[in-house]
């Protein structure tokens, strides 16, 4: 798995790299924010499990802290991963600049459809969590 999420960096770094100077932030947050919010969904799906509606109903700061306990974690880790240690996208780059072209093809799809599902993921989950409450 970590390989293909580096392999997934690399890729967004590489569409984003001259609007983020080469830096890899744009990567970064895109990649943290796919997973958080895979994550995310996850949490909010368990949490109808664990917790009766009229507890969700009466606790305003679960929604919050469900947010920050999913989200926040994954940017730090991918900043100090990513960005703060320079030259990750030089030797990414080496690694993969050789890849033939059918390939590097499949995998930018299936990098696509892996950065879409957690947002398709939201708007059913979104209606389920309606119906219940």
């Amino acid at each position: 798995m970590k390989s293909y999420i580096d392999y997934a960096y690399y890729r967004i770094s590489k569409l984003y790299y001259k609007y983020d100077s080469g830096t890899g932030t744009y990567a970064m947050l895109i990649i943290s924010l796919t997973e958080g919010l895979f994550l995310l969904e996850t949490m909010i799906f368990l949490s109808r499990f664990l917790f009766s509606t009229k507890q969700l109903e009466d606790s305003k700061f679960i929604g919050p802290v469900i947010v920050v306990v999913s989200m926040l974690p994954f940017f730090i880790i991918n900043y100090i991963k990513y960005v703060r240690a320079k030259g990750k996208y030089d030797a990414f780059d080496n690694h993969w600049k050789n890849e033939s072209g059918s390939n590097k093809m499949l995998k930018g799809f299936l990098i696509f459809i892996s950065l879409l599902v957690p947002w398709l993921l939201l708007f059913p989950l979104n209606m389920y969590i309606q119906d219940v409450i």
